[in-house]
């Protein structure tokens, strides 16, 4: 038939079951062959299309942060969030008893610092009086732009739903830490370093490790 092309039709006759009883096409073989493939160009045009919306998806979503088999996603590379609050340690760093390093773990690896924060300093009253001088509005961090969770993700707050506050005066940690402090105060260490006894006691079980390591 003129509709069909000759090698079309060649293959058709060698195929068998492929012809009537007379000898002429199924109308839907024939209406299959004839029908034109649309342009290869249209459909990868749409098959690009189909494709950009979920590499850009995938471009946009958060990096996570692993620590301990867990993924933390922290919310912001510039501020510090402490009891709700935000702060900019940056020109704090070099001035942290403890070091700038731990500073820059816990901004960079959790998605926050209050638990941290509060465990850490035994004279607590006076921690929240020094980061107060650092604290920034929380609409300037807003503005900067801040990295939420993926979808159906929960925050790492212990279990919580939303950021911890710090503890109150009247906590048994507060009161315990409180006293504390009083004590180290009253030996002559408010720092919370160790006593001259202390370190004297060290030197000497080193000293003694250290010679029976040789003897023997």
């Amino acid at each position: 038939p003129p509709s069909v092309s000759r090698n079309a039709y060649r293959r058709l006759l060698r195929a068998p079951g492929r012809l009537g009883m007379a000898g002429s096409l199924d109308r839907g073989e024939a209406s299959s062959l004839t029908r034109r493939p649309k342009a290869a160009g249209v459909s990868g045009e749409a098959a690009a299309k189909d494709s950009m919306p979920r590499k850009a998806k995938s471009e946009a979503a958060p990096q996570a942060v692993w620590s301990s088999g867990v993924a933390f996603y922290p919310p912001s590379r510039k501020y510090w969030r402490i009891g709700k609050k935000w702060y900019d340690f940056e020109p704090f760093l070099k001035l942290h008893p403890g070091g700038e390093e731990v500073l820059l773990l816990l901004r960079d690896r959790f998605e926050d610092c209050t638990f941290a924060f509060e465990a850490h300093h035994h004279n607590f009253q006076k921690a929240r009086a020094i980061i107060r001088k650092y604290e920034v509005a929380a609409e300037v961090v807003e503005a900067e732009g801040l990295v939420e969770r993926p979808a159906g993700g929960e925050a790492r707050f212990m279990g919580a739903a939303e950021p911890p506050k710090l503890l109150g005066d009247d906590a048994f940690y507060s009161v315990l830490r409180r006293r504390t402090t009083e004590y180290l105060r009253d030996i002559g260490y408010p720092d919370g370093g160790p006593t001259l006894q202390c370190k004297l006691l060290f030197w000497a079980l080193f000293a003694g490790w250290l010679s029976t390591s040789v003897l023997t």
